[in-house]
């Protein structure tokens, strides 16, 4: 599960999705900055993508097998976290492609909106759908349809309902315009938008067979359709489109998703011929495979950092000193050395490397003398006793809890590590009952790139979620996600970024994530975006 799933649009989009043109911006945060620069890493980005440029001449048919240790428990895109198998059978209104050869740098496009329009107040969205679009069944995309499955996203339930709290109304302006009004302005809402928790459905199918059947056998304007899904969805077979709206496209005739929760097995099904991507590779194996023939390591940039939790909402972790602590009393060159083997660079960001990131927020030092001397000054001088979540089985993190354990041991802090399964981690997240969880690096993940998703864990009453932050930061954020000004909202956001890291960190940010997938060499024309989505009708294979 990711940050832009579970809680990605729990972050005011968890999933979420980012901006008309993605670059990375680096901020004007904060002047008052010590400590080492955030621009430091390990091994540079530009480095290690292994990505290729998609050339040659695509060839139509074939199938592609993808082995993924997660499965979707339903195929409804709107409560289901984001997994590939599902974005391929939905469009949005707008979705990322691939910009440069090397997708480090997507743009935002219009896809089922063919043109859109904002108001002078910035208050009311126009969206022109797209004509011509039919779904899988071949019934006509209509603005009714729109207007339809837009209202889903406003369910509590629904993974994108954050986003919508300032959604007003929505309404058709004619048979293919529909209007949506805001209460107040919403600049990143396209991209915010650009992601399946947003899909469009057949109105009259879902209403007819209600959203457990829906779920089922979806009906959706992407590139594949679900053939076959075997209980419980561990393996799902799509094949073709024959509706898709961009000529041409797909090029395979099927794709086949399986669940293999074992990385060794997911490794040998792509070395052995039985699967031609596996997704989720260890960091520990990521140097051997990059030499193996016959296959490719693709290692490229994400949006979003690995993030741990402090509970803010107990004692003494609701103390600003307290969590500044354990971030000077964490080594974090020697957890990059030996957790993340090197690859990626340090985080001076909770969102990681999105757009309006500043490269000049210091990163914390490892200073035991300052951990200690924060301590002195808090409610728990001589140190405490806590206890460390993290699930079973996740050999990175339990690698990252003992190196924390270690460190932390030497400022007072004698930490218990606990292993309990990933849906009791997160079940206790919710709940509120934890002091501080090691999350899978996996669940840093942004499906957008910008960092308005980040307003629901700032300010978010919801369980597990932890107080608000502190006043200054909750202000910058309601400032800079309804300010219109780009300049302004780089300022606001590099503030932000510094003070919700540095200067109140609200969770331990360890290193920028990295997407890392074993592809067949027989594979052309696959990329992966930095919010780890796959763009399969765009891939072929060498027969």
């Amino acid at each position: 599960m990711h940050w832009g799933n579970w809680s990605g649009w729990r972050w005011g989009a968890i999933g979420v999705s980012g901006l008309a043109a993605l670059a990375i911006i680096a901020g004007c945060g904060s002047s008052s900055k010590s400590g080492s620069s955030g621009k430091n890493s390990s091994r540079s980005e530009a480095s290690f993508y292994t990505g290729w440029t998609p050339g040659g001449t695509p060839v139509r048919g074939g199938t592609v097998t993808i082995d993924a240790a997660e499965a979707p428990s339903s195929f409804d895109p709107y409560i289901d976290p984001a997994l590939n198998s599902v974005a391929q059978v939905y469009d949005e209104l707008f979705e990322f492609l691939p910009g440069k050869g090397d997708g480090s740098q997507p743009v935002l496009v219009p896809a089922l909106a063919s043109s859109w329009s904002v108001s002078p107040d910035h208050l009311t969205y126009t969206f022109h759908i797209r004509p011509g679009v039919r779904f899988s069944n071949g019934q006509p995309l209509t603005g009714e349809d729109v207007v339809f499955s837009l209202k889903q996203a406003e369910s509590p339930a629904a993974l994108g309902y954050t986003i919508t709290k300032t959604w007003t109304k929505i309404s058709l302006a004619g048979p293919m315009t529909v209007k949506l009004q805001l209460s107040k302005p919403q600049s990143a809402l396209p991209e915010l938008m650009a992601v399946f928790s947003f899909a469009i459905v057949p109105k009259n199918v879902w209403e007819h067979e209600g959203a457990k059947v829906f779920g089922l056998h979806p009906i959706g304007t992407g590139p594949f359709m679900v053939k076959s899904a075997t209980p419980g969805f561990t393996k799902i077979t799509e094949v073709r489109n024959p509706y898709y709206w961009r000529s041409g496209e797909p090029y395979l005739n099927e794709l086949v998703f399986n669940q293999v929760e074992s990385d060794n097995a997911r490794i040998l099904g792509v070395r052995s011929g039985a699967a031609t991507i596996a997704q989720g590779i260890p960091y520990a194996q990521v140097a051997s495979l990059e030499k193996t023939p016959g296959v490719k390591m693709l290692v490229g940039p994400e949006w979003g950092a690995t993030d741990n939790l402090f509970n803010r909402a107990k004692a003494p972790f609701n103390e600003v000193n307290v969590r500044k602590a354990l971030m000077y009393a964490t080594p974090r060159e020697e957890i990059i050395k030996a957790v993340y083997k090197g690859i990626g660079t340090p985080a001076n960001s909770m969102w990681g490397k999105v757009k309006y990131w500043d490269p000049n927020v210091p990163l914390y030092p490892y200073d035991l003398a300052k951990a200690k001397e924060l301590l002195k000054a808090s409610s728990v001088p001589n140190g405490f006793n806590m206890t460390i979540n993290i699930a079973d089985g996740e050999t990175e993190g339990e690698l990252l809890a003992s190196i924390l354990q270690s460190s932390w041991a030497q400022i007072g802090v004698h930490a218990t590590i606990q292993s309990i399964s990933a849906a009791t981690l997160f079940t206790d997240f919710f709940a509120g009952k934890y002091q501080f969880l090691v999350l899978a690096p996996e669940d840093g993940l942004l499906t957008g790139d910008d960092p308005s998703a980040a307003s629901g864990y700032f300010e978010s009453p919801e369980a597990g979620y932890g107080p608000p932050a502190g006043p200054k930061i909750v202000g910058l954020l309601r400032k800079a996600t309804t300010s219109t000004g780009e300049a302004l909202r780089t300022k606001l956001f590099g503030e932000l970024q510094y003070d919700s890291y540095f200067q109140e960190p609200v969770a331990q940010v360890i290193v920028n994530l990295v997407t890392l997938n074993l592809v067949s060499n027989s594979l052309h024309g696959f990329q992966v975006l930095p919010n780890s989505f796959t763009r399969m009708e765009l891939a072929w294979v060498q027969k």
